[in-house]
This record gives C-alpha cells, sequence and structure tokens, in this order.
C-alpha cells in the first residue's frame, strides 16, 4: 500500500521518469559505443588482414613449396582464413585502393593479378552473379575476400571475418549505473520535498482556516515562484 502510495505521488513519479530518462541515456549510450566500436574494430580488421596478406604472400614467394602448408597453418586466426588455391574468378565486384596498398606493398608488377572485394562493395549484382555460377553462399560477416597471385602461378586465397564480439557489462559499470541511480533518486527526492513543503503547510493551514480555527502567518520560504 505505502509503494502504491508513493508512486501516485508527484515525488515518486517524478523520481520514476528520471530514472527512465537515466536508463534510456544509458542505453542510447551503450548503442552509441557499439557502433563506433564495430567501426574501429571493422578498421583495425581490415589493417590487420591486408598487412598478414602482404606478409604472408612475401614468405610465400620466397619459400620452397614444402613449407607452404606450415606457413598457412601458422598465419591463421580466427578471424582471417588463408589457403593456396588454383586461379581464381575475378569478382564483379573489387576494391581497387586495397589492391593497389597490397601491389605496392608487394612491389607487384601489373601482370601479376591482385583481387580484393570488401563486404561494403558486394552489391545486388555480386550476389546475383555468385547464384548465376551457383557458388556456395558466403557468411554474413566477411568483410574482405579475394587472393593475391604467387610467384609459381597459384593463387593465396582469403577471407577476413567481422569480430562480432558483444561488449558485456562488467561490474564497475553496474556498480557505476546502480550509485548515480541512487544519487539521481536522493536528491530528486530532496528537491521535490524542499518545493512541496511550503504547499504543504498553505494546505493545512488552509483545512484549519476552514475549520474556524484561528491560523498563524505563514513565513514565506521555498523556491520564488
Amino acid at each position: 500500500m505505502g509503494i502504491k502510495r508513493w508512486l501516485t505521488s508527484l515525488t515518486g513519479q517524478v523520481i520514476l521518469v528520471a530514472l527512465f530518462a537515466l536508463l534510456l541515456i544509458q542505453l542510447v549510450g551503450i548503442q552509441i559505443y557499439r557502433v563506433e566500436r564495430d567501426n574501429t574494430l571493422g578498421q583495425v580488421n581490415t589493417r590487420f588482414t591486408l598487412q598478414r596478406l602482404i606478409s604472408v604472400t612475401r614468405l610465400l614467394n620466397q619459400s620452397p613449396p614444402v613449407l607452404h602448408k606450415e606457413i598457412l597453418r601458422a598465419s591463421r586466426s580466427e578471424t582471417l582464413r588463408l589457403s593456396i588455391s588454383q586461379p581464381l574468378v575475378k569478382p564483379p565486384e573489387r576494391n581497387s585502393r586495397f589492391e593497389h596498398i597490397v601491389r605496392k606493398q608487394l612491389s607487384y608488377p601489373d601482370k601479376m593479378a591482385i583481387y580484393i572485394s570488401s563486404e561494403q562493395q558486394q552489391s545486388e549484382h555480386f550476389w546475383s552473379a555468385r547464384h548465376h555460377h551457383r557458388l556456395p553462399p558466403i557468411r554474413a560477416d566477411i568483410r574482405l575476400q579475394g587472393g593475391v597471385e604467387l610467384n609459381d602461378g597459384r593463387w593465396l586465397s582469403f577471407t577476413s571475418f567481422s569480430d562480432h564480439e558483444v561488449p558485456s557489462w562488467s561490474l564497475t559499470a553496474i556498480f557505476s549505473f546502480t550509485l548515480l541511480a541512487a544519487l539521481l533518486a536522493g536528491l530528486m527526492v530532496w528537491l521535490l520535498q524542499r518545493t512541496t513543503r511550503p504547499l504543504k503547510e498553505l494546505a493545512q493551514q488552509a483545512e484549519r482556516l476552514g475549520r474556524g480555527d484561528k491560523v498563524a502567518p505563514i513565513t514565506e520560504r521555498g523556491p520564488r515562484e
């Protein structure tokens, strides 16, 4: 009964609105953080993929074929797959900027082919082409894919995946949010009580006046309004 009465009071309703606004701000902030985090991780993942691709290509070109399998095994990661394959089919959508970076770092002549396709450029034409050639479906979290021609005519194929690890709330974040909510609730209670106390006194004096009791003058205090 006490909680229901508190929820119907002005103080309770204002505190609930303030806490709801605080929670909404926190959720919006978390969403903005996740978007910025995904963009930053995507850029880092792209740089890592290109640097790893350049290093592995150099190593494969300078090593005997008997060592290629071990080199690929040591160079793979959870977000980067590497393999040596036959000549690739030229993708309909290519990222010329990434291809230029890799070609420049490898000092590759124009006759050596480099194919790099990024997820931002996989348009409807790209998907229809894959369906037309009956190629297997692609995972939705692919960020970069393609291949680099090696000196022996084979191809270093690669596929880079996005890191979609969802950030969880730490104990520090939960404690900070709880402390902030408690401080906000305490401040709102103090402010509302200070604001409504003169109104309560005025209501009590008016009630006494209505009963015919002698009423002393009320001292002016509280907000100017």
